[in-house]
């Protein structure tokens, strides 16, 4: 019997598609890889935006039913008031550096809790016009994508002196 006519696989033609195999199993995983990486900062600049959404929605909301609105010193609280004059706010909005976070209340003191989760880098308040407010929020994703949100809002219920 003649070798040349024996069918089989030489040990060189097994190695040459062992490592062909393995290139296109490495790419696939890169690929993949690749991809969700992608998806990943996709979604939590989607939900650092929603969230950054929300907080203006919320501090917008209680410019509306405000009379009056007073910026801090360094534009980091928004105290709103119902009416010009009045002692106390009766609601407020901080960037608390402690945990750099968003915080809501009556005042410092009775704090209802951070609005949300991101990290927030800015938070500036800003009286453009009588009965204008400007907000301005920069947070930043669990990604570290920075998300800068800016609204304004007019004091519905501001009485002109």
């Amino acid at each position: 019997m003649n070798r040349l006519s024996e069918r089989g696989v030489t040990l060189t033609e097994l190695t040459i598609v062992m490592v062909l195999a393995s290139l296109v199993m490495t790419a696939i995983v890169g690929f993949y890889l690749n991809s969700q990486a992608t998806w990943m900062d996709a979604s939590a600049q989607a939900i650092t935006q929603r969230e950054a959404t929300t907080l203006t929605q919320g501090i917008s909301d209680s410019i509306h039913v405000a009379g009056w609105a007073v910026p801090s010193a360094s534009n980091d609280q928004l105290d709103l008031f119902r009416k010009e004059g009045d002692a106390d706010p009766f609601h407020s909005f901080w960037w608390d550096s402690y945990d750099s976070l968003l915080h809501e209340g009556p005042n410092r003191e009775q704090d209802h809790g951070a609005m949300g989760t991101s990290t927030v880098e800015r938070f500036v308040c800003t009286i453009d016009n009588p009965g204008l407010v400007r907000v301005t929020v920069q947070l930043r994703s669990a990604e570290r994508q920075r998300i800068m949100v800016s609204t304004s809002a007019a004091m519905i219920n501001r009485q002109e002196p």
